[in-house]
């Protein structure tokens, strides 16, 4: 029941670690993917659009202007997206900054991640949507967090870098990730009877070479006792895209091994 063919399926944060795996699965699947992220993160991963039935555009999502440009030239060109998966997620310009633990946050810091993570997730949505609505069909999904519905465990990052700097959850990426919580049952309340379905995949933490005992650490703290993959992350995302899921809006999923069970 999870065939995408030929559906038109917009992903932002695409040449990222969850991004790319997402572009490949759904194009396997037969879905035509608009890829977006950064010019430089395109041209850095030459693979993502010598992929078969993916077409990757650049976009800055820290600019609402090139936000709309890039919408209107996906439905002028492609036309009305059947999906959209708001995967992008920032760290700022600093990625030290970032990881400043506790409430130590800098307000340039703090901005720089809500434009991406919450405002550009809401502008997008805003603009695809719409053609969506117009079309009376579509399937909408926000990439949350686990640490959007629960907080994260201090504890787990003492010893433990990732690029070189002191591995920390700081509070922008709670909120801005607990925000598309609230912001997937607001939409999908108002876009229903219109067809458009509006869900949240909330991922639990991802390997993705973190440094020191932190694996070890997270994973004794998950009933699955191992951190989640990519690949953990591609069915869930492809169920709700499809139509197996057309009886399925406003909810947020957790694909976390059972963590916020505990």
């Amino acid at each position: 029941m999870i065939d995408l063919t030929d559906r038109i399926i917009v992903l932002t944060g695409a040449a990222g670690i969850l991004g790319r795996r997402y572009v490949s699965a759904l194009a396997e699947l037969g879905a035509r993917v608009i890829a977006l992220d950064l010019a430089a993160a395109l041209a850095a991963d030459a693979t993502l659009a010598a992929q078969p039935n993916v077409h990757a555009y650049p976009v800055d999502l820290s600019d609402v202007g090139d936000i709309t440009a890039v919408s209107r030239m996906i439905v002028e060109t492609h036309g009305a997206p059947h999906g959209l998966v708001n995967n992008a997620a920032s760290k700022g310009r600093d990625i030290g900054a970032f990881m400043l633990s506790g409430t130590e946050i800098t307000p340039e810091t703090w901005r720089e991640v809500s434009a991406v993570n919450l405002d550009a997730s809401f502008f997008l949505t805003r603009e695809i949507g719409r053609s969506m609505v117009s079309a009376g069909r579509g399937s909408i999904l926000f990439i949350g967090s686990i640490y959007g519905e629960m907080a994260p465990d201090p504890r787990i990052y003492e010893g433990s870098f990732y690029l070189g700097s002191q591995i920390g959850t700081p509070p922008v990426y709670s909120a801005t990730k607990a925000a598309v919580g609230g912001l997937t049952r607001y939409l999908a309340a108002l876009w229903g009877e219109h067809g458009v379905r509006v869900n949240c995949v909330s991922p639990g933490g991802v390997s993705s070479g973190q440094g020191g005992p932190f694996a070890e650490k997270y994973a004794a703290r998950v009933p699955l006792r191992r951190m989640a993959t990519p690949d953990d992350m591609v069915g869930p995302v492809a169920f709700l895209l499809s139509d197996a899921a057309a009886y399925i809006t406003g909810q947020t999923l957790l694909v976390d091994g059972g963590l916020s069970i505990w």
